[in-house]
């Protein structure tokens, strides 16, 4: 489950998912987790 997050994540462009978290971590960081714990 975390191996096939951080292939997709790794797809992701660095800078778009930079910018991503600096607009909103809370709301990114929330995203991440509720994936994780499904």
């Amino acid at each position: 489950m975390f191996k096939a997050m951080r292939r997709q994540k790794a797809k992701v462009p660095l800078n778009e998912s930079a910018s991503s978290a600096m607009s909103n971590p809370a709301d990114d960081f929330a995203t991440s987790y509720a994936s994780i714990n499904g």
